[in-house]
């Protein structure tokens, strides 16, 4: 995962990029907003992450009360494990996608233990 300093750079770049300057309005928390070019055909995906996003702010916004909940511990813990395993596939995924739109050849990231969980919902 990366460090919370290159998260914060990788931030502080994409809301000084000209889509966000231009786009988000003065005076808006920039530290909490931002603006995204979202094409059709990609709204789908959006939508999903953006439902996971809400997810995840609803679970910390609960989580003080949940850890107080020793019968939750095992699932917070395990819901923590897939969190981080989402976004380190993420990333890979994103750099392996940018290298075949450059014309390079790779192999994808393998999946982590919640495609196991897709595959079942399928049968």
């Amino acid at each position: 995962m990366p460090s919370s300093a290159e998260t914060t750079l990788r931030w502080t770049r994409w809301q000084q990029t000209p889509l966000v300057q231009r786009n988000l309005a003065q005076g808006t928390d920039r530290s909490c907003y931002t603006v995204l070019y979202v094409p059709v055909y990609l709204r789908e995906t959006f939508l999903a992450m953006v439902t996971l996003l809400l997810a995840r702010r609803h679970l910390d916004g609960e989580l003080s009360s949940l850890l107080d909940r020793p019968d939750m511990l095992p699932t917070l813990h395990e819901s923590q494990t897939q969190w981080d395993a989402w976004q380190q596939w993420t990333r890979q995924l994103g750099g392996y996608l940018s290298r075949v739109a450059e014309g390079c050849e790779g192999r994808s990231p393998a999946l982590p233990r919640f495609s196991e969980i897709l595959a079942t919902q399928k049968e």
